[in-house]
């Protein structure tokens, strides 16, 4: 197999990863930190998103959840933003 042949795969491979999980990111429910919503869930099905592939890093991972959360935990984590990239 030729060099750009490989390139191409690759290149087809990744942008096939990114469509898979833009698909998985758009049903993860949002979160808002309200009482009757089920933190554990929540968390494990953030999991499961970054967890399809070893390449998940702690920055990916809190890109994904800061997507999902909303109102009250949206603010929670813009307040405490910073202590998390430590």
């Amino acid at each position: 197999m030729e060099t750009s042949e490989i390139e191409i795969r690759k290149m087809v491979d990744q942008t096939l990863l990114a469509k898979a999980r833009k698909a998985r990111f758009d049903d993860l429910p949002n979160f808002s930190g309200h009482p009757s919503e089920d933190v554990e869930r929540f968390l494990k099905s953030i999991k499961n998103i970054t967890k399809a592939t070893d390449e998940s890093n702690n920055h990916e991972i809190l890109e994904i959840v800061r997507g999902k959360l909303i109102q009250s935990a949206g603010t929670w984590f813009d307040n405490n933003e910073p202590n998390f990239k430590k």
